[in-house]
């Protein structure tokens, strides 16, 4: 796993090697703008709040969370269960490298809730780029490579008759994520209609922390 990470960033560090004169135009753009003069924290505006990790489940909360939404279907998670549960499938480059793009693709995502992205921004001083939740898009796409290497493996496990793996122990652990997902849904709805002043409560201390006075 550690190798395909390795080599994944080796081949990014050469794609910005090879749009380098078109980056440094664009970074020479940018310094002209009204973006001359920022401050650090305008690098974390439009970061992915955590609690967006709820609407992977639950479509219905994306309103409330700015927006932002985790949800790819309640199949495509079944296919890639598939992808995870199968030793073949693990130990394939493609799975290892989509994995890493996923992952970090997320950390990116969650901007100034990310210690890889708050580095990244400490070490360059390139306070310019902000909405870090739009790499949620390379997530989606490594989701849908993964779901979709979990499509090959059925194919192939149906097809072959000494190439099967448990698709019985992909239904129980998608039915065991399905019944906690409701379970959540439930107690989270309980939360929010009995618990309304508790949820106030926190919410005014959210914004006061974290928004009221904030750039952006």
């Amino acid at each position: 796993m550690l190798k395909e990470g390795l080599l994944l960033m080796v081949a990014v560090l050469f794609a910005v090697l090879l749009a380098f004169p078109q980056l440094f135009l664009t970074f020479q753009l940018a310094l002209f703008s009204n973006r001359l003069v920022l401050s650090e924290a305008y690098a974390y505006i439009g970061s992915l709040p955590p609690l967006a990790t709820l609407t992977f489940f639950f479509l219905s909360l994306q309103g409330i969370i700015r927006g932002n939404s985790l949800y790819g279907g309640i199949i495509s998670i079944f296919f890639a269960l598939c992808a995870f549960c199968s030793k073949e499938g693990r130990n394939t480059n493609l799975f290892k490298i989509w994995c890493w793009v996923g992952g970090v693709s997320f950390l990116l995502a969650l901007g100034g809730w990310s210690p890889l992205y708050i580095a990244i921004v400490k070490l360059t001083k390139f306070y310019s780029f902000r909405m870090p939740a739009k790499f949620l898009v390379f997530v989606f796409f490594a989701a849908a490579m993964l779901a979709g290497i979990g499509v090959q493996l059925i194919q192939d496990s149906i097809r072959s008759k000494t190439n099967r793996f448990s698709i019985s122990r992909v239904i129980s652990i998608y039915l065991g994520l399905s019944f906690l997902a409701v379970l959540c849904h439930g107690l989270l709805y309980l939360f929010l209609s009995k618990g309304r002043a508790v949820v106030v409560a926190i919410g005014q201390w959210f914004v006061e922390k974290f928004v009221y006075g904030k750039t952006g």
